[in-house]
């Protein structure tokens, strides 16, 4: 997990300040999978590594994961309140 990740533009390149700063996002964290980033890759100023690199969950068909949010999120499909709980089926 990163913590403080970078901004990124579309494309993936890094998002600069006025003064040729990378953009941070302080407080926010990113998890990086091999999916997007398949070569290893640099952090950049401010970007901290956070626990160690482990392998993720996948869950199969007719398994199920029970999740906590630490806090509101929204997504198309998706809305997460803080504190509630929620169960994310794998679809076939």
């Amino acid at each position: 997990m990163i913590g403080n990740p970078i901004v990124k533009k579309e494309g993936g390149k890094p998002e600069l300040t006025s003064f040729g700063q990378v953009k941070t996002l302080f407080g926010e964290k990113e998890i990086r999978t091999v999916e997007k980033y398949s070569e290893p890759f640099p952090l950049y100023p401010g970007e901290e590594l956070q626990g160690k690199i482990e392998n993720y969950l996948t869950i199969t068909q007719n398994q199920a994961l029970r999740l906590y949010a630490l806090r509101d999120f929204t997504d198309e499909k998706l809305k997460v309140f803080l504190r509630n709980f929620f169960i994310s089926h794998s679809n076939p």
